[in-house]
C-alpha cells in the first residue's frame, strides 16, 4: 500500500507549478541545445502567464457560473434540494474553541448557509477536506460549527 506522504508530495510535483519546474530544470539541464533553449522559455513565459491576474481570471471563469444569491427578495429555491457549503481552509488547535475551528473564510459560507437554512428548510451538506494528513477535515469542522453555534441540522 502506498504511504499517503509519499502520495502528497507526488501530487506536489504533478499539480501546478511543480510540472513546469520540472520541465524548466529539464530545459536547463539540456543546456544550449535548441531543445532546452526552448523548454526554458517555454516554462518561463507560462509560469509568467499564470501569475497574472489577466490570464488567471480567464482560467477561472470558465469554471465559475454566475448565480444569484438567495434573498429575501429572491427567495427561489424551487430547484434547490440542498445547501452546498464548500471547504475554505481550519485553524488548527485554536485554544479559545478548544480545538479546531472554521477559517474566517469558511466562517462566512457557514453563516451564509445556516441563514439559508431557516429560511428555506433546505438540508445543509458540509464539504472539505484535511490540508495534511491527521489535520481536521475542513467538512467537519464547518458541521461542528453549524451544529453547536447556529442549531442547524447537517446532513
Amino acid at each position: 500500500m502506498i504511504d499517503q506522504e509519499l502520495i502528497w508530495a507526488l501530487k506536489a510535483f504533478i499539480l501546478p507549478p511543480g510540472l513546469l519546474i520540472l520541465t524548466g530544470l529539464l530545459g536547463l539541464l539540456m543546456g544550449r541545445r535548441l531543445l532546452g533553449k526552448l523548454l526554458t522559455l517555454l516554462t518561463l513565459l507560462s509560469l509568467y502567464a499564470l501569475s497574472t491576474p489577466f490570464f488567471s481570471a480567464q482560467l477561472l471563469s470558465g469554471l465559475e457560473q454566475r448565480f444569484t444569491a438567495l434573498t429575501p427578495k429572491h427567495p427561489d429555491t424551487s430547484s434547490a434540494e440542498a445547501i452546498v457549503v464548500l471547504g475554505a481552509g481550519i485553524y488548527p488547535d485554536t485554544p479559545e474553541y478548544g480545538g479546531d475551528t472554521v477559517s474566517a473564510p469558511m466562517l462566512e459560507r457557514v453563516r451564509y448557509a445556516a441563514w439559508l437554512h431557516f429560511r428555506t428548510g433546505l438540508p445543509i451538506i458540509t464539504s472539505g477536506g484535511a490540508m495534511e494528513p491527521g489535520d481536521t477535515p475542513a467538512a467537519q469542522a464547518a458541521a461542528k460549527v453549524l451544529e453547536k453555534e447556529y442549531a442547524a441540522k447537517v446532513l
